[in-house]
């Protein structure tokens, strides 16, 4: 087993593993023509770039929370990082739209700041305490304030427990039949040693069934013959199912 230090040393090391999902990030949030990106465990800022990069062609803001402070149910995991550091990160990279708070997101503080804040959130990356209190603590704050066509991405869903664990029951009893879920099992890691060790870290994506809801028509015809409006039956039936489905288990 690594020590602390030498674990941080590594995290310190691992730029090719931020610019796995930091690509990612910034398409989602782009694609989806976010305004409003919460992200939960900023860290170093490092994939904060990619989402203010994503965001900034609609005029979106990232609103960035993290400790910034030793962390993890036992306190075990110290913290290599400030806001400080974060926001001249940010600056360096010509990064203008975000706003980063020092906050601990298990706190009653963090609950009523996002429902005052926050009343609609189009996208949040969930990469804070990663116990299943923890990532569970953070889903319930902001799932209630996405958008119809919010998405949220949860951060290392193959390679920590808690984070695992949640997936499955967001899949199964804390599934309310309004989002699909997929986990991408991607991921390595470059240690300091230079040996790359293959590590499916895992990133999760929740994606709210706004196709079902929002009013969009379909204004292009290919098939032989027009009938839009079954298609909107369709959906609307099989949404109807779903929500009931899922409402019978709880």
């Amino acid at each position: 087993m690594n020590t602390q230090e030498e674990r941080m040393q590594q995290l310190r090391t691992m730029e090719d593993y931020v610019e796995e999902q930091g690509p990612l990030l910034e398409s989602l949030v782009l694609l989806n023509q976010s305004k409003v990106i919460v992200e939960i465990g900023v860290a170093e800022a490092k994939t904060t770039k990619y989402l203010c990069n994503g965001s900034r062609l609609h005029d979106g803001t990232v609103y960035g929370y993290d400790l910034w402070d030793t962390h993890g149910l036992n306190k075990q995991f110290e913290h290599w990082s400030s806001k400080e550091k974060c926001e001249q990160h940010l600056r360096d990279n010509d990064c203008t739209n975000y706003e980063l708070t020092q906050i601990d997101s298990t706190t009653q503080e963090f609950k009523d700041l996002i429902k005052q804040k926050h009343p609609v959130i189009d996208f949040a990356f969930i990469d804070g305490c990663h116990s299943y209190s923890g990532i569970k603590n953070d889903f319930d704050v902001l799932y209630p304030q996405l958008s119809e066509t919010g998405v949220i991405v949860f951060h290392d869903t193959m390679s920590i427990d808690g984070c695992r664990e949640f997936m499955i029951d967001l899949r199964t009893k804390f599934n309310d039949g309004t989002f699909d879920l997929v986990t991408f099992p991607y991921g390595s890691m470059i240690f300091s040693d230079g040996i790359k060790k293959d590590r499916r870290t895992g990133i999760s994506v929740l994606v709210k069934r706004g196709f079902a809801v929002i009013p969009q028509p379909i204004d292009e015809q290919c098939n032989l013959e027009e009938h839009f409006d079954d298609i909107y039956v369709k959906e609307e039936t099989w949404y109807e199912k779903e929500l009931k489905k899922y409402s019978k288990k709880k």
